[in-house]
This record gives structure tokens, sequence and C-alpha cells, in this order.
């Protein structure tokens, strides 16, 4: 069986792996390419993770690099390295917006199951929140760094009660809801966004 590659390099489709000391160790993958000119090394690892990532984490880790302004979506719309099919995909699907991989991921599901979903909106008397859906469902997401002090705590409390009260629900997830049981939150914000306004 191949080991898993945990390194990805990109080599000039002339350069030679031939020789005993050039060829790449073990948990090292070898990607033949012209470097895009004009492109941040940032960019071009995206560019080229194509290759080696599904579609989903793909964007996840696109997403992540745009949010925090490590690449210019001008770059990503000059991505060479990437398959038409798939730039075509993700430039449909990133998000700037989006603060953490569990919005990326929750925010791909749902609107796969053809729900409206924005990231990162603000909400009045409640603030940012991580996923409107449908305009009336708000998804909270609490990775495993969560903040839990007393403080936040409160405050979330409070967040809910004036989302309550405002004729929204809101709905928390936890990582390990993300992560194992992504049907239940879709059919749990489907059943939330389109059950009808009493």
């Amino acid at each position: 069986m191949e080991p898993v590659s945990r390194h990805h390099l990109l080599a000039r489709p002339a350069r030679s792996t031939g020789g005993r000391h050039s060829r790449p160790g073990a948990g090292v993958k070898l990607h033949y390419a012209e470097a895009p000119q004009g492109q941040g090394s940032l960019a071009t690892a995206l560019d080229l993770a194509s290759h080696c990532l599904p579609p989903t984490a793909h964007v996840v880790a696109t997403d992540a690099a745009l949010n925090k302004g490590l690449v210019r979506l001008t770059e990503i719309e000059a991505f060479t390295l990437t398959s038409r099919a798939r730039h075509r995909a993700l430039l449909r699907d990133l998000d700037g917006h989006a603060e953490s991989p569990l919005e990326t991921l929750t925010r791909l599901a749902l609107r796969a199951a053809g729900l409206r979903t924005a990231s990162q909106v603000h909400v009045t008397g409640v603030g940012r929140v991580d996923l409107l859906v449908e305009g009336r469902v708000i998804v909270e997401l609490d990775g495993m760094a969560y903040h839990s002090d007393r403080r936040a705590f409160v405050e979330d409390r409070r967040r809910d009660r004036v989302t309550q009260l405002g004729n929204r629900t809101v709905l928390r997830y936890t990582y390990e809801d993300v992560m194992l049981r992504m049907e239940l939150i879709i059919a749990e914000v489907s059943h939330a966004a389109l059950r009808p306004v009493l």
C-alpha cells in the first residue's frame, strides 16, 4: 500500500527525479507543473491542492485562506492548475465570510440540500450569527475550542432569547455534530426552515 503523503512539492516538468538523492522520501508527493505567473506561494498551493483534496476539503482550505486575507479572490479566479469544472465549482461555493471549517462544511451541506444559507450575517439585536438559513433559522456552530466562560455563556442565552422573540429559531451544533451527524443537522434545520409560519 502506498504511504499517505503528508508533504506535497511542486516540481517543474523538466526536472529529473531519477537520481538516488533526488527521489522524494516517504510521505512526500511530487506534482509536476509550471508554477503560475503572478501567484503567491499560498495561491499556488491552493491551486495545486485540487489534485490532492476532495472538492469539499478544497473549498474549506480556500475559504479559510480567503477569510484570513492570505489570498485574494483575484488570485483564486486566476487558478490554472485546477480543472475547469473544479474551478467553476470552487468559485461558486466559496464564501470568504466563513470563519471556521465547521461553518464551511455546514454551509455546503445545507446548500446541497436546497436551503438558502448565508455566512456571518448581522441580525438586529442578536449580532453576527454563524449561518442564517432561509432568512429564519440561525445556526450556531461551537467548535472544540469554543469559549466557555461565564460571560460568554450568559451572552449566548441572551442572544437565543432575542432570536426566539424575533420569531426566528436558533439551533446550536457542536464539532461532533458537524463531523459525525451532518444528516441530523440537515434534517433539523430543514424542518425548522421549511415548516409553516403560524
